[in-house]
């Protein structure tokens, strides 16, 4: 009988230890998911709001592409000039998309806000108004300026 009382305390203590491991490997993976989320969320914030300044990984792509071809097709410096000029106006179309698109989501925005709001009472309006607000603010949906052509 020794023997047995004697496993009991070490069995909870393994089981009490494998609980603690277990718990603490959740508690870093939901940390770590949730720092992440959050990293995220906060550069599509940004992005969205200055979709000018978002550009820098498609110029990265931009160069990349242009080293790889004249590595790949073995320019001659006339060419290479070509080439860097052509993607230069590429860049500068993608670029005017990318900005053009941001101004027309803030005007889809705002104009499915003003047509719900047709359909609701002048107090639920200034709810929806308020609600929207908030939640599409962040990202510059609704607070942002037009910007001029």
């Amino acid at each position: 009988m020794t023997s047995e009382t004697s496993n009991v305390p070490k069995r909870r203590s393994k089981w009490k230890a494998l609980l603690l491991l277990v718990f603490v490997f959740f508690l870093g993976a939901i940390a770590g998911v949730g720092t992440c989320g959050a990293i995220i969320v906060a550069k599509l914030k940004a992005d969205a709001r200055n979709p000018g300044g978002a550009s820098r990984p498609m110029q990265r792509f931009f160069d990349r592409a242009e080293k790889q071809l004249g590595k790949e097709l073995d320019l001659d410096p006339t060419e290479r000039q070509a080439v860097h000029d052509e993607l230069a106006v590429t860049s500068g179309r993608v670029r005017e998309i990318r900005l053009n698109l941001s101004r027309d989501v803030r005007t889809l925005a705002r104009e499915t806000v003003d047509r719900i709001a047709s359909h609701l009472t002048p107090a639920k309006q200034s709810l929806l108004r308020e609600k929207a607000t908030k939640h599409l603010g962040p990202w510059g949906l609704l607070d942002a300026p037009e910007p001029a052509h």
